[in-house]
């Protein structure tokens, strides 16, 4: 179980300020003009490894003990916490090694490469790459760096909310792409610290939705995966996070493949910026679905960019 408070994000807060970008937090005239509300993006697709992720990691190395320092760590991911404890790793000058699965976008492992990390090519899915880490850290010594299953991390993770309540203090609605539910169990946290009325939806694609019946039944519950462009979202339900996500989150969304594609068709057209499929889900939901949000402020979480060209230059061609 975790429980991560409002102090633990301000103490992140502070501990990642040198090392990450302040995102900014965009005003969308298109989507209010469409749904009738306010609607606010938080564009970690800015951030300086392409996504949020950058926060959590940055956190959690700079919290090692020095001897968990000198050990070093590893972590599982599909790609883009892979590039955040990498660059966090160089940054505090910590041994990393990173195992994602053979799915993950070549961009992001091309950039992976480039920090100098020790990358492993392991396992069809998330869940694989992870069983090989965590056998990984236990012939090494290293410290396991969960994704989302991490105090430090789900703390590094909600400083992107903080930041978007310190620049508008006032939001109706937050819409949050959940995979493993760190970044869902420090942002509902953070914006039901501030104000309890708000609701907070997660969103989840058709071929990955474990939280949407995990929160329904209140306990883990497995699925069956399909292909999806929404690669980052792919991945069973944290279950040291659902406690959190429980007592914070109001529901869960699910979009299909085809909004997934449209939306980020949708931020290019408007935005004039590449998101990867995780990213367009609050954009897809609130194309398709949300039907009683007018007049409503709304936050949705842009997450990330590390898209690869050959799979956004299709959906480009295909809504032209």
């Amino acid at each position: 179980m975790i429980n991560v408070t409002l102090q633990d994000v301000l103490i992140a807060q502070k501990r990642i300020a040198g090392s990450i970008t302040q995102t900014p937090l965009v005003y969308s005239d298109k989507m209010s003009e469409l749904r009738g509300a306010d609607v606010w993006m938080k564009m970690e697709s800015l951030q300086r490894t392409g996504s949020f992720k950058l926060r959590g990691a940055t956190n959690r190395l700079l919290a090692l003990t020095p001897a968990e320092r000198t050990r070093g760590v590893v972590t599982a991911s599909s790609g883009n916490f892979a590039l955040g404890l990498g660059t966090a790793a160089r940054l505090a000058h910590v041994s990393a090694i990173v195992v994602v699965p053979t799915t993950a976008p070549e961009t992001k492992l091309e950039s992976i490469r480039r920090l100098g990390v020790q990358l492993v090519i392991e396992g069809a899915n998330y869940d694989a790459a992870y069983a090989h880490a965590k056998t990984l850290a236990l012939k090494t010594g290293r410290t396991y760096v969960s994704s989302y299953e991490d105090p430090w991390v789900v703390a590094g993770q909600a400083t992107a909310a903080l930041e978007a309540f310190m620049a508008e203090p006032h939001f109706d609605l937050i819409l949050v792409p959940t995979g493993g539910g760190g970044l869902l169990s420090g942002v509902s946290m953070i914006a039901k610290s501030i104000n309890p009325g708000i609701k907070v939806i997660g969103l989840q694609t058709e071929a990955s939705d474990p939280w949407v019946h995990s929160f329904r039944e209140r306990r883990v519950v497995q699925v069956e995966y399909g292909e999806t462009l929404a690669d980052g979202l792919l991945g069973e339900v944290g279950a040291a996070n659902l406690d959190m996500v429980l007592r914070y989150v109001d529901d869960f969304l699910v979009v299909k493949e085809s909004e997934v594609a449209e939306a980020m068709h949708w931020m290019v057209k408007y935005h004039h910026q590449i998101v990867e499929g995780s990213a367009a889900v609050g954009v897809a939901a609130l194309l398709h679905h949300l039907p009683d949000i007018g007049g409503l402020k709304i936050l949705n979480i842009v997450t990330g960019s590390n898209v690869d060209s050959k799979r956004i230059a299709p959906i480009l061609h295909a809504y032209e």
